[in-house]
């Protein structure tokens, strides 16, 4: 029986090292920055959030182009493995819709395009949950049952630095729909197909401490694989995984830089967390 390999995007936010040591295929997703294309990780995290302070430069995503996709799968295939896709569709990362277009131009070939329905932070600890039940010889059908058992268990939530970026990207005003005026709180975000508003905290502290309460929610207690990440901001990111190890029972964390896509919607100093249920839970999930 073929191995099942997962594969997502970078949006996911997977580091590199982490990634291969979970046997996890990352596409790099493609962005403008001013008049440069660039893949993700072709410049480094800190000097796109820099330019975005600096300048007011906002890169503009375009997701995983289709020959990447294609390439990645079939190098998946030529292993004599089965390619297993796993993203999120986003109002400004396509990855989804260009995924599922490079599974057809294989013909006679079985394999899954999936939306899991949870982004950015909750994507890369839920990608990390299911690793660890593939290296346990997990079926397709074991794969696809945990997803849909552990998925609504999941969450991504953000604080921003600010709102002005989340109105300049036009996210605000479904924000503000959810919790009225913003202007002088700290924003708390949950980062899914969308962007929609949480909470709003009258102090930063207390914005990071409800993102950690919201997160920690939907996994109803139990242990859980936490992943951090931050735009430029480590201190923020230092404090929130505090928050993190103090309130939630943390089987793995891992802590990254807040990819392009999501970056260019949440603005620089942002940080965020993503839950998902670690292994242990799974067979409460399933």
């Amino acid at each position: 029986m073929p191995r099942i390999v997962l594969v997502t995007d970078s949006s996911a936010g997977i580091p590199g090292a982490v990634a291969a040591e979970a046997g996890i295929v990352v596409v790099p997703g493609t962005f403008a920055l001013g008049d440069t294309t660039l893949r993700d990780g072709e410049l480094a995290a800190a000097e796109i959030y820099r330019r975005m302070a600096s300048e007011g430069c906002t890169p503009r995503p375009f997701g995983v182009s289709e020959p990447a996709f294609r390439a990645a799968f079939e190098a998946v295939f030529a292993a004599g493995d089965e390619p297993f896709c796993l993203l999120t569709p986003f109002e400004v990362n396509p990855s989804f819709t260009i995924a599922n277009a490079a599974m057809l131009s294989f013909d006679g070939v079985d394999m899954k395009v999936v939306n899991p329905g949870v982004a950015s932070t909750g994507l890369c600890s839920l990608l990390l949950t299911l690793s660890g039940g593939l290296a346990r010889g997990w079926d397709r059908r074991e794969l696809l049952d945990a997803i849909d058992g552990l998925a609504p268990r999941c969450d991504s939530v953000f604080v921003p630095a600010s709102a002005a970026w989340l109105e300049r990207s036009g996210r605000l005003a479904l924000i503000r729909d959810r919790l009225g005026e913003v202007e002088g709180g700290h924003l708390v975000v949950r980062v899914g197909t969308r962007i929609t508003g949480v909470a709003l905290a009258a102090t930063r502290d207390e914005a990071l401490a409800r993102a950690v309460a919201a997160a920690g929610q939907r996994a109803a207690g139990g242990p859980v694989v936490v992943t951090i990440a931050h735009a430029a901001a480590p201190d923020a990111a230092a404090a929130l995984e505090q928050i993190a190890r103090a309130g939630l029972a943390i089987a793995q964390l891992v802590v990254t830089e807040l990819s392009a896509t999501f970056g260019s919607q949440l603005g620089p100093g942002a940080v965020g967390i993503g839950v998902a249920p670690a292994l242990a839970e799974v067979g409460d999930a399933r």
